[in-house]
């Protein structure tokens, strides 16, 4: 599918990788509190399909033509919502993070894991 919906949306996230490290500092600072880790940036669905696809050396153009429709669609239906709505939280002051929690951006490690994948076939 070389053509994807070009959607401003944000989705929060976390990887594997950022939840680990969070836990690992959660437990060793012996925290307590609210605690709702996620990736520095909200992500949007179209960058992160199209970097998906990039890492897998495949190209993806992206068409906005379809946006009217689609923000109709998402008010009508759920599962479009779910698939491109904005989906994420800003920290709060109530949020408990450890200082030294330093995400990595999720893009950047969507990159890496495709590199990973590709040299270990």
């Amino acid at each position: 599918l070389p053509i994807f919906l070009d959607i401003d949306n944000k989705r929060s996230m976390v990887s594997i990788e950022n939840l680990s490290h969070c836990i690992m500092l959660l437990i060793e600072k012996e925290s307590q509190g609210i605690i709702c880790p996620r990736d520095k940036e909200p992500v949007k669905t179209t960058d992160l399909f199209v970097n998906l696809r990039k890492e897998m050396g495949k190209k993806t153009w992206t068409i906005k033509m379809f946006n009217g429709v689609l923000r109709i669609l998402k008010e009508k239906i759920q599962f479009v919502n779910k698939l491109f709505g904005s989906c994420y939280y800003e920290l709060g002051e109530e949020v408990v993070l450890p200082e030294e929690y330093d995400s990595k951006r999720t893009l950047e490690i969507l990159k890496n894991t495709m590199k990973e994948k590709r040299a270990n076939k």
